[in-house]
Parts: C-alpha cells; structure tokens; sequence
C-alpha cells in the first residue's frame, strides 16, 4: 500500500471527493480551509454559462427589430379587413345600418375595440356633424 492511497489503485474517499468536484466544474480552489460560510456555500454549485442568455437577449433584440422594420418604413399599410372588422362594425352601432359578419355573430372577435371607436363617433357626432 502507498502512501495515501489503498491497495488495489483505489483512491481514498476525501481524494476522490475532490478530485470529483474540480472534474465537474466547483470551485474549490478559491476557497481554504478557513474559508468563510459563503463561500463553502457558493463553492457547492458549479456557475452557469452566459452563452444562452447573452443568445436569448439577442434573439430577442433581433425579433423586435424585426417587427419595428414595417412599422417604421410601411407606416400606411392598411389591412381592408382589419377596417372592415372594426370601423365598419362601429359606424354600424352609431347610425344604424351596415352588415354583421359572422365572426361577431358567433362571438369569435371582441366588440371592444368595434365599441371603443363607436364612443368616439358618437362623441363627434353630439358634437356636430356640420362644418362651423
């Protein structure tokens, strides 16, 4: 037998504690012997690599650019139906006439915003319709 080591080439169980920590990533080397409790604490848990938050911050950088690019050079890019959907279902609340598609029949879109725009007619409306 060796010195610190059994017969058999077999380590001893506080060597093959530490040398199994350093393989796995702890940090054992920062803190002694006299170490404080924070840092035995911190010196438990291997540290996490930055690379897929530093990734998911740029790829979420990336989308919003992304999105901000029409927004920003195709500033009057209507959607016929999009207005359809929403004045045209407010003009219909305010005067009384026009068509209600089947997607408000069935409950499949939300009134609000058909009924916010239909607040606002029907406050220019009260307010005058006539030039001054």
């Amino acid at each position: 037998m060796t010195r610190g080591r059994p017969a058999g080439g077999l380590i001893s169980p506080a060597t093959a504690a530490s040398v199994g920590s350093a393989a796995i990533g702890f940090r054992t080397s920062i803190c002694g012997s006299g170490a404080d409790k924070r840092c035995r604490e911190r010196s438990r848990y291997p540290q996490k690599p930055l690379l897929p938050a530093v990734a998911l911050a740029g790829l979420a950088v990336l989308a919003i650019i992304l999105r901000l690019v029409p927004v920003i050079f195709v500033p009057s890019q209507a959607w016929p139906d999009e207005i359809f959907q929403a004045t045209e279902q407010a003009h219909r609340l305010v005067y009384g006439t026009g068509l209600v598609p089947w997607e408000f029949q069935l409950g499949i879109r939300s009134w609000l915003l058909p009924g916010i725009i239909a607040g606002l007619m029907k406050a220019a409306r009260l307010a005058g319709d006539r030039a001054l």
